[in-house]
């Protein structure tokens, strides 16, 4: 029976492997957005293949006490190359296609204590776009300007960005508690939130994801891949039947990892966690006293190395 630890774990990611779960597909749901000052709206979360998209949609909202407003800025054209995007707490979105350019649209959120004290507010915000760096300025209540979210003391704003870029690119994707999404994108990706969500499908390359405290999940992953995580979960959706590319390092501090593998999959797991357990459905037994254990395990007939080590946590190597 697993450890009500892994079944915790299996559940914070139940959503976004929703489809590899053997769960069924359906919309996202959007959580009730309280307006209050200085936080942006809950983001839907994403389900099976579904993309979220920020959006104006609803807006203006009343909340208590704050007016939240929503204003849509489109950027195309922008070069392509190598990109960073910065929003603070806002969300991240960025999905590669066969094209040659950025397409960048913003969306800019502001509180205020009226409809009209917010959208003009919406007037004082400016986004950057030179030397593809992406990030957002406005008021703050010194009267410094920077590309963050700020409280004035009944006012607030920030700003969510939606990439459509092209497949292969070197793209820096930053929030503090924004969730980011990535799709469909090959190249440096670096993807770095303090305590939002992080969801990757096909994306490959040498990619460096990092997250203090949200979930993270990982669907067709390949290439050089490294997740540094604490205080998280980190699921990930293996596809196919071998990986491609170098291999997988998760590298955990109070983190439970899930792979879902595939019965047909080749590959070779290291893992480790220092206070937990390892539990694979793959016939492997750890090695250790139980909160210090080891497992290296050849499932198929073996191939890329994909590791695994939490200093508390437990590991789960799931059949699919």
């Amino acid at each position: 029976m697993l450890r009500q630890t892994t079944a915790r774990a299996c559940a914070m990611v139940f959503i976004f492997l929703l489809a590899a779960c053997g769960g069924g597909g359906g919309a996202s749901v959007t959580t009730d957005r309280s307006g209050n000052i200085g936080n942006p709206a809950p983001t839907p979360t994403p389900s099976g293949d579904q993309i979220v998209h920020p959006s104006c949609d609803g807006y203006p909202q009343q909340g208590i006490p704050s007016v939240t407003v929503c204003e849509e800025r489109d950027h195309p054209g922008l070069p392509a190359g190598s990109v960073i995007a910065d929003t603070s707490i806002g969300d991240l979105v960025a999905v590669g296609s066969n094209r040659g350019d950025v397409h960048l649209k913003a969306f800019v959120y502001a509180q205020g204590l009226t409809e009209d004290a917010a959208r003009a507010l919406v007037s004082q915000i400016v986004i950057h776009t030179e030397n593809g760096q992406y990030y957002a300025t406005g008021p703050d209540s010194a009267g410094v300007i920077g590309p963050i979210n700020i409280s004035l003391g009944g006012n607030g704003w920030w700003v969510s960005f939606d990439l459509a870029t092209p497949t292969a690119i070197d793209l820096q994707l930053d929030s503090s508690s924004g969730w980011i999404q990535a799709r469909d994108l090959t190249g440096n990706i670096g993807l770095t939130s303090s305590s939002g969500e992080i969801e990757a499908r096909n994306v490959s390359g040498n990619v460096f994801i990092a997250s203090s405290s949200g979930t993270v999940g990982l669907s067709n992953p390949s290439g050089a891949v490294t997740v540094d995580a604490s205080s998280s979960t980190v699921g990930v959706n293996l596809e196919g039947t071998a990986w491609s590319g170098e291999g997988l390092h998760i590298e955990g501090s109070s983190t439970d990892v899930i792979f879902l593998v595939p019965g047909n999959y080749n590959a070779r797991f290291e893992l480790e966690t220092v206070s937990g357990s390892i539990e694979s459905d793959f016939g492997g037994q750890p090695q250790g006293d139980f909160g210090n254990e080891h497992l290296t395990e050849t499932v198929g007939s073996g191939g890329a190395t994909l590791g695994a080590r939490t200093s508390s946590g437990d590991i789960l190597l799931r059949r699919k």
